[in-house]
């Protein structure tokens, strides 16, 4: 039975009852609520209207609780004005779930809370250290701003998400699409620890691919076809290359030495590709890379990476042209930044390469399908074919975890410096003989057998 509840029935409840009860009001859909604590909280609950569902029945509908002020900070009379705004809207066949979405949109919007301003602050504070924060940056301003940049933050939904990236798969593919919607996660995330959004919408989307991990380790035969291969990547008889930027460079080659450097050191492409005269240390024979141009978890992000340069990596270094006032290895056509497009069209071009020198041999089988980063699983293992232990070979891929996670990172601080200079000379020497056309018998021999 509904009562007009004023302050001496309020009173009289206050205190009075243990446990959690809600006592309700003459107003439609207002209750007062008391906690075991005795404090009395204004809560308007109302059941939806029922819904026709699928197969023709009736569903009951949602119930909406929403709690308005605490007694008596908020009066009766206040709470049933503001329960009347609520029922006023369920009455109107609305739901009153959305009028607290729009106000509180309103009062985001008010305070700039927008998804531009907040993905601003995003970039600036927590993307910034990345080494992906250009093209995260450039993706933001081109792709999100247009779409979401006037919207209230909290006013994203995992449908709005989950069809922005159906729409962008449509347009590039489904794994660009997955690397999206870990962007969006990580700008969501960091909106709900720092910007109080009560969930994040992109979390709860789900990935457009499944995601396999990469199996393709080339073997000897094919890894010196590619190699052979790379010698004619930088030969532009048709000007293919010029017309892309950041493809070919008139100065020198490019693309050949990269590859050939990914064969020998196992580093990753863009350890390689970016790579400048400053961290080149050819007397000491190492890469010194800062931590900013290296994949570094999180807590190691300012350790430095040393890649150890065979004999024949030095050679390769030493026979590439340097341009005055240009820092970079390997530069685009005018010199101002580094090689960091184009890797697709250069590893097609590399292909194409190997199927055409096959055809010439009378191959008809063609080569299975390889990327440059199977480059380093090719090191691998080739390395513990040379019975090198996995602890020298994560310290040449630059590993911080694996063998060396948990408590031996805490303890084991030797770094194996000496074991990996001399295990990537190995690696080198042993890709030269396959070249020189010395190939084992079993892929299995041991040590012995190899050298």
């Amino acid at each position: 039975m509904r009562i007009l509840l004023d302050d001496e029935k309020l009173g009289k409840l206050k205190g009075k009852m243990t446990g959690r009860y809600f006592i309700p009001d003459k107003a439609p859909g207002l209750y007062v609520c008391i906690h075991p604590t005795g404090k009395l909280v204004w809560t308007f609950i109302q059941r939806l209207k029922a819904e026709n569902g699928p197969d023709g029945k009736k569903t009951p509908g949602k119930l909406f609780k929403k709690a308005l002020g605490i007694y008596p900070v908020m009066s009766a009379p206040e709470a049933r004005e503001e329960a009347k705004r609520y029922f006023k809207t369920y009455e109107a066949g609305g739901d009153p779930a959305d009028l607290v979405k729009n106000e509180a949109a309103s009062r985001e919007m008010d305070r700039g809370e927008t998804v531009g301003k907040i993905g601003e602050l995003w970039l600036e504070n927590d993307q910034k250290e990345n080494r992906s924060y250009l093209k995260v940056r450039q993706f933001f301003e081109h792709r999100v701003l247009p779409v979401w940049g006037s919207r209230p933050i909290s006013s994203i939904t995992k449908s709005d998400v989950q069809n922005y990236l159906l729409e962008y798969a449509k347009e590039t593919s489904k794994d660009r699409s997955d690397r999206v919607r870990s962007w969006l996660i990580s700008l969501f995330e960091w909106a709900v620890d720092f910007k109080n959004l009560p969930a994040n919408p992109a979390a709860m989307t789900k990935k457009l691919t499944t995601p396999k991990e990469r199996e393709r380790c080339l073997d000897d035969r094919e890894l010196v076809e590619v190699w052979r291969a790379s010698d004619f990547l930088d030969q532009d008889p048709q000007g293919e290359f010029r017309k892309r930027r950041n493809q070919y460079n008139p100065t020198g080659p490019t693309w050949s030495p990269i590859i050939k450097l990914l064969i020998l050191l196992g580093a990753r492409r863009a350890e390689i590709s970016e790579l400048r005269w400053s961290e080149v240390k050819l007397r000491e024979g190492l890469l010194q890379l800062p931590g900013s141009r290296t994949k570094r978890l999180p807590g190691h992000t300012n350790e430095e990476r040393i890649i150890y340069l065979s004999r024949q990596a030095r050679e390769i270094l030493q026979a590439m042209p340097r341009r005055i006032g240009c820092d970079f290895v390997f530069p685009n056509s005018d010199g101002s930044a580094a090689v960091k497009g184009g890797w697709g069209r250069a590893t097609l071009r590399l292909k194409k390469l190997v199927e055409r020198a096959r055809v010439e041999k009378g191959i008809k089988e063609a080569m299975p399908d390889f990327w440059v980063h199977d480059f380093r699983r090719v090191l691998v293992t080739g390395l513990q074919r040379l019975g090198i232990p996995i602890e020298v070979t994560e310290t040449i891929l630059g590993h911080i975890s694996g063998s060396r996670a948990g408590i031996v990172k805490v303890y084991h601080k030797y770094g194996f410096k000496k074991e990996a200079r001399a295990a990537v000379q190995k690696w080198a020497d042993r890709v030269e003989c396959f070249l020189a056309g010395k190939f084992d018998k079993d892929e299995d021999v041991e040590q012995e057998k190899i050298s």
